[in-house]
């Protein structure tokens, strides 16, 4: 019988080899429509998470299923996050937020193996002891109807413009940025203004940023804000998002800098969004990027306003990127079919590339397929393309891209707009967005292989291909490298026999290269599929 050898992994990130299916039942101590999960995994938004089903007793159940790593998180009830501090403060009580400095922040958290949980919202206690924490102020704009005691969070909105010269401004920066009021370190005729924010990110979160508290937003005299920023680089996004925090609506826009180190104006076009329903306007700066507080990770904004007077684009409701925004006419108008090519790299020498989505119903066969460039790139052509926006995910050899995992792993999500972080990452085309290029499969970055995709036409020297136990090897193999289909090394393997244990790896596309007693390498590829 041959013998099956467990090969030590040398991951270049840390990957769970097990996961259990979670169970979480909260009570909630007053009447509650919606119960959510909060934490890192979905940004700390209100809305992210996933959402309880109501029991009908008071309590609500959540259902996780193949959770694979430790958990922080908070509960949310009908949009407002509990705050543990006061109430543990006075009872002494932390055991249920293991995740604190006693002063601005205690977090639950859920560690892997330890169990299904059963707690209650807004304290480590039970109901009988339970003080609500909040904002009691009806006037405020995060006032909570079921707060019984003031915790000073109340926050009362402002009107826009705001150009920062006063001194009642409050800042509620998140995740590792911080804003105050400056003088105007960069007083040019782009912006003469006294007074602007500096806003530094620096550790934390990709998503920190800053939101500031507004009146509800009234869109009736023009549908587009303007923002003066001072970024360090070119390409630099700044995301603009309004938010209705109780009930979660929210819509964002997302702008890159044109200059370095001056003053620019961005126009960010919220036409069609409801007027009086956003109270909160959030600014994130470079998401995606943890800040390290440097020069290169400070920024500088002022002057938000809507836009008074001309605005350039296409007037002409005919043509394909008509702005009903447009008062004046740049000539920039485009007609007839818009053609869509979208460029996929596989890192890798594979025999198909697909697509699927919501527009195919999700079927892995249904999507559209690919035509390969003889380059190791593959071609989608839409003729015309699509008229209205696209989710979608690739297939490659009949393996849909995982970008939850992948992307968990190098917090890179600048590639799944539609996300929760948890469960689902999902690619997004938007119509007049034009053609895309960078499509790497099963990821956000780059191939990161160290081999050329012509070293992997060797005829195939692993078998069974796919396999979902082991791979069997030419008995004069020596030695190995297991690659991710991005290039990401799992596994080398000196003195190997020829028969190699893959039921610990994820289902995909791995390219195993394979060294010999003489020295000589050959690279072939596999499909590590599910029992």
């Amino acid at each position: 019988m041959k013998k099956i050898i467990l090969f030590v992994l040398l991951l270049t990130s840390s990957v769970n080899l097990f996961a259990q299916d979670l169970t979480i039942t909260t009570e909630v101590c007053s009447q509650a429509s919606s119960v959510r999960l909060t934490g890192p995994w979905w940004g700390w938004s209100a809305v992210g998470g996933p959402e309880a089903s109501s029991n009908g007793d008071g309590t609500w159940t959540f259902t996780l299923p193949g959770v694979s790593e430790n958990m922080e998180y908070l509960l949310v009830v009908d949009g407002f996050f509990e705050n543990l501090i006061p109430g543990n403060t006075s009872t002494g009580d932390w055991s249920c937020t293991p995740i604190t400095d006693s002063v601005t922040y205690a977090n639950r958290q859920w560690v892997l193996g330890s169990g299904d949980v059963s707690n209650v919202y807004g304290t480590c206690g039970s109901c009988t002891d339970l003080v609500v924490y909040g904002c009691t102020d009806s006037l405020a704009n995060n006032y909570n109807a079921n707060a019984t005691e003031d915790d000073g969070t109340c926050l009362f909105g402002i009107n826009l413009p705001i150009d920062f010269e006063g001194s009642s401004y409050v800042f509620s920066d998140f995740d590792g940025a911080g804003s105050t009021v400056v003088a105007n370190p960069f007083n040019t005729a782009e912006n003469s203004s006294e007074n602007v924010v500096k806003h530094v990110r620096n550790g934390g979160e990709f998503w920190a940023g800053t939101y500031l508290s507004v009146n509800p937003i009234n869109f009736t005299s023009s549908s587009i804000i303007n923002i003066k920023v001072y970024a360090p680089a070119v390409g630099i996004p700044v995301l603009l998002k309004l938010e209705e925090p109780i009930g979660g609506a929210s819509y964002e826009i997302s702008l890159n800098t044109s200059v370095a180190n001056q003053w620019e104006e961005l126009s960010f076009d919220f036409t069609g969004q409801s007027s009086d329903l956003y109270t909160r306007m959030v600014l994130i700066f470079n998401m995606q990027t943890v800040g390290d507080g440097s020069a290169n990770s400070t920024y500088y904004f002022d002057d938000i306003a809507f836009a008074t007077g001309p605005i350039s684009g296409c007037t002409d409701a005919e043509a394909n990127n008509y702005n009903p925004s447009a008062t004046i006419d740049d000539g920039s108008c485009t007609y007839g079919a818009i053609v869509l090519k979208i460029t996929v790299n596989p890192c890798a020498l594979v025999d198909s590339v697909r697509l699927t989505g919501p527009f195919w119903g999700w079927d892995p066969l249904a999507g559209p397929s690919a035509v390969q460039n003889g380059n190791g790139t593959w071609d989608f052509t839409f003729d015309p393309a699509p008229d209205a926006d696209m989710e979608y995910l690739i297939i490659v050899d009949g393996v849909q891209e995982d970008l939850v995992a992948a992307n968990t792993i190098t917090e890179d999500w600048s590639c799944t707009p539609v996300t929760d972080y948890f469960s689902y990452a999902n690619r997004l085309w938007t119509v007049g967005s034009g053609d895309v290029t960078d499509v790497i499969f099963n990821t956000c970055g780059s191939c990161d292989n160290d081999f050329n995709i012509e070293d992997l036409k060797t005829s195939n020297l692993v078998y069974p291909n796919p396999s979902s136990d082991f791979i069997t090897l030419p008995n004069t193999t020596v030695s190995l490298e297991i690659y991710y289909i991005t290039g990401q090394r799992v596994a080398n393997v000196l003195n190997t026999n020829n028969t190699v244990a893959i039921a610990h790896l994820p289902m995909g596309i791995y390219t195993i290269k394979l060294i010999d007693g003489n020295g000589n390498t050959s690279f072939n590829k596999f499909v590590k599929e599910n029992k």
